[in-house]
C-alpha cells in the first residue's frame, strides 16, 4: 500500500515537472488563471496514471489467470504485493518503451529496412 501511495506522489510530481517544462519551453501559453493551470497538471497526472495502469492491470490479470489455469506457479504474500509488482513492471515498461523505440528506429535505419517493416516493428 505504501508503494502505491509513493508511486502516486511521484507521478504527481512528474506531472508538475512536465507542466513547468512545457511552460518554460513555451510549448503552452500562460493559462488564464490558476485553476486552468491546476486542471492541466491534473490532466497530465491522470494521463500518466492511465498509461501506467493499463499494463499493470493486464499483468495482474495474466498472473491471476496463469495461477487459475496452471496451478499456483506464481505466489505472492498478499494481493497488495501482486498489485505492487504489477505496478512496478508497468512503470518499467512505460518509461523504457521510448528507449526501445529509439533502438528499434536506429536498427531499422542501420539495416535499411523497408518502410512497411519499420512501421510494423514500431
Amino acid at each position: 500500500m505504501f508503494f502505491i501511495l509513493v508511486m502516486i506522489l511521484i507521478l504527481f510530481a512528474l506531472s508538475i515537472f512536465a507542466y513547468s517544462l512545457l511552460r518554460k519551453k513555451q510549448i503552452i501559453d500562460a493559462p488564464p488563471n490558476v485553476l486552468a493551470a491546476m486542471l492541466f497538471i491534473l490532466l497530465i497526472f491522470i494521463s500518466l496514471c492511465f498509461v501506467i495502469t493499463v499494463p499493470s492491470v493486464m499483468l495482474c490479470i495474466v498472473a491471476l489467470g496463469g495461477n487459475f489455469l496452471f496451478g499456483e506457479y506464481i505466489t505472492y504474500d498478499s494481493f497488495f504485493s501482486l498489485i505492487s509488482f504489477s505496478l512496478l513492471v508497468g512503470v518499467i515498461v512505460v518509461f523504457l518503451s521510448p528507449f526501445l523505440l529509439f533502438i528499434g528506429k536506429g536498427l531499422a535505419y542501420l539495416f535499411k529496412l523497408p518502410a512497411w517493416l519499420t512501421s510494423a516493428l514500431e
